[in-house]
């Protein structure tokens, strides 16, 4: 979004996969303490980026998010993935489906009253 306000396209990556392996490598030797401060320091980042945004651009579509509405982009990037893909499983692999479950159930309370459609 950095990108967009500069009127640059933003950088789209083919293999987030290599993305996510080199941020390990990066950050590996980190403390907790330093990869939770960037952790905060990226999310305040983030919203600041959707605060700076009109309700018309945070629905909209078009340019880099294709046909998906842009809050929608933000919501699934940020929030949807991390729970989908990385939490949840992670809680099931290591047998702890007790946290799996509720987290699943808050997100789907949480994400319905963004939007009452079948498709959402």
């Amino acid at each position: 979004m950095d990108a967009v306000t500069r009127g640059e396209s933003p950088v789209m990556y083919d293999n987030t996969l290599e993305v996510n392996d080199e941020g390990f490598r990066n950050h590996q030797e980190e403390s907790w303490p330093e990869i939770l401060a960037w952790a905060v320091a990226a999310h305040q980042h983030l919203v600041e980026q959707i605060e700076r945004r009109s309700e018309d651009e945070l629905h909209s579509t078009g340019g880099w998010t294709g046909e998906q509405l842009l809050w929608r982009r933000i919501v699934g990037t940020a929030y949807i993935h991390a729970i989908q893909m990385h939490l949840c499983p992670l809680y099931c692999e290591r047998g702890e489906n007790e946290y799996a479950e509720p987290l699943q159930e808050e997100a789907t309370q949480l994400l319905s009253v963004l939007d009452d459609s079948a498709a959402w």
